[in-house]
């Protein structure tokens, strides 16, 4: 009996010691990369393999730092519907050469989804601060968009948004920034500001034959200015349930019927220092807006078919001009073209 129990003893003293080992032998997890690098030339034998150097943008945003991490994506063709879910720098090498084409899948046909994507969405995951530049993005399925946007603080700079199947950029959640951007040849709207979107800045991007409206806002307090926004299938703009927007410094021409097209409860929204040219009718506001900022209105192309006898005077014309639609007025019409 003694023997036995000295055996089971000793037995259990090496199995002790043997766990100790073990947990005194685990390595360290290794830290996420704070810059990774993604190529679709890199393979398993390039250096940093599967820790900061990758073939696919994905695994490049999954395997980056959760705070603020840089994912460099070198000029080719990726064929991939992204998802990000943190803050982080997306930066392509130049938009021209540097393209992301996406396809239909079962959580979602969007190309870059900051959070949206239906398992993200359920485990209420937010994505802010994601700043995505030097992209082509293309490819949309039908019903989503090249980019998604359902955050704060995010930027879009710099990318062209061509060819999807739907919209070109979509935005749920506030103080997010869409500049210098290139949206041209989507089937429907080039930029939609859902319900959730206000506060937003879209300054100076390009936007040109889209199948659907320029921009489309059911939102308030956003910033539209110094775009082009031309030779969309639909209004150059269009405000529903939109209110306290600023609209300036924008040249809206050859777009479907109408330049800017406002729906009640569309109200208290600023609409001056834009040229409004070649349309069938420039403006038309059916609810209760201020279309000069008391000094200066905007340019009308039809100004002198309408108003044959005004004068003007240091460059303002001396009659309003009536906005079709309610009683709305450009008191102050400019003579000339905006300076962009």
């Amino acid at each position: 009996m003694k023997k036995q129990i000295t055996i089971i003893a000793i037995t259990a003293l090496l199995i002790v010691a043997g766990l100790s080992g073990c947990f005194e032998d685990s390595p360290t997890p290794k830290a996420k990369a704070q810059t990774v690098y993604v190529d679709d030339d890199f393979t398993s034998s390039t250096s940093g393999w599967g820790y900061d150097h990758f073939n696919s943008i994905q695994k490049g945003i999954d395997n980056v730092s959760l705070e603020f991490g840089t994912v460099n994506v070198a000029s080719g063709i990726y064929y991939e519907n992204i998802q990000i879910n943190k803050p982080l720098t997306l930066q392509g090498e130049n938009r021209e050469n540097t393209i992301i084409e996406g396809s239909w899948t079962l959580l979602s046909g969007t190309v870059i989804n900051i959070n949206i994507g239906f398992i993200k969405y359920l485990e209420d995951s937010v994505a802010n601060w994601v700043n995505i530049s030097g992209f082509t993005i293309t490819n949309g399925s039908s019903g989503n968009a090249g980019i998604s946007v359902s955050g704060n603080h995010n930027t879009i700079k710099d990318n062209r948004l061509l060819e999807n199947n739907y919209d070109g950029i979509r935005i749920h959640g506030r103080f997010n920034n869409i500049i210098e951007n290139e949206i041209s040849n989507n089937s429907h709207n080039a930029i939609a500001l859902g319900l959730d979107a206000e506060d937003n800045t879209i300054v100076d991007n390009t936007i040109t034959n889209n199948g659907g409206f320029g921009i489309l806002i059911w939102s308030g307090r956003n910033v539209i200015e110094n775009n082009v926004i031309s030779s969309n299938l639909a209004y150059g703009i269009y405000l529903d349930y939109g209110d306290r927007n600023v609209i300036e410094n924008n040249t809206i021409s050859s777009n479907f019927e109408y330049g800017i097209y406002i729906d009640p409860p569309s109200v208290n929204n600023s609409i001056y220092h834009n040229n409004f040219v070649n349309h069938t009718e420039n403006a038309y506001d059916n609810s209760s807006n201020t279309w000069d900022n008391g000094n200066e209105g905007n340019y009308w192309d039809d100004y002198g078919e309408k108003y044959p006898d005004a004068t003007q005077i240091n460059g303002i014309w001396d009659t309003p001009y009536n906005i079709t639609g309610d009683s709305n007025q450009d008191r102050y019409p400019l003579m000339n073209l905006v300076d962009m």
